[in-house]
């Protein structure tokens, strides 16, 4: 019930009283009248506890409603970390530094080296299991190569897709693999340098 619904009723019952007052005024003597009248007196006194405790009421929504905001903002920004999902089989993490340049998603000869390691290791060891191939930045904003990819978040897209493109090559089938761009969504609390990285995941059948 919202206030403005509240007060027009509690309104309506004092004027419904104070007619029947004026009534007992003309037709039952005094005291009808003063009866009637400490009946609306009661009623004002009513209608003004109500209306405190509606304003409390209200300041506490507001609290919680606050609370509830800083709590979502605090539980977004904790590094998601822990263990992997119950479908997950096997979480291999390879370093942004030594699959890319800074700024780039063109694979380092570096990077295939040991992407080749990776794939070899999935098909003998996961052969048709799904793959989802993840993307991860810092939260540092992108200055030189931002005319060409804008955001993090696409920047991290693309490094997926360059990994996941990799692994094809490599004799994993197109149709198990997935790729996914988190950009600086997930860092791991341990440093920049570690939130630089590509999560292949092999997960469950």
């Amino acid at each position: 019930m919202t206030r403005k619904i509240f007060r027009l009723m509690f309104l309506t019952g004092l004027l419904v009283l104070s007619s029947l007052s004026a009534g007992c005024g003309l037709f039952g003597g005094n005291k009808e009248l003063t009866a009637s009248r400490l009946e609306v007196e009661n009623l004002r006194g009513q209608l003004e506890r109500a209306e405190r405790d509606l304003d409390e009421a209200e300041e506490d929504n507001q609290d919680l409603e606050s609370e509830l905001v800083q709590a979502r903002a605090e539980l977004a920004a904790k590094p998601a970390v822990g263990p992997p999902s119950p479908g997950t089989r096997q979480v291999i993490t390879v370093s942004g530094s030594v699959l890319f340049r800074a700024g780039a998603a063109d694979l380092t000869s570096a990077g295939k080296s040991k992407l080749d390691s990776v794939a070899s290791d999935i098909k003998s060891r996961y052969p048709g299991h799904h793959i989802s191939v993840e993307g991860h930045t810092d939260p540092s904003p992108l200055v030189r190569t931002k005319p060409k990819w804008g955001t993090n978040l696409w920047l991290s897209t693309n490094r997926a897709k360059a990994v996941a493109d990799h692994l094809i090559d490599r004799g994993i089938d197109k149709g198990l693999v997935s790729i996914v761009g988190h950009g600086p969504n997930r860092p791991t609390g341990r440093g920049a340098d570690q939130d630089r990285r590509v999560e292949i995941i092999v997960l469950s059948r």
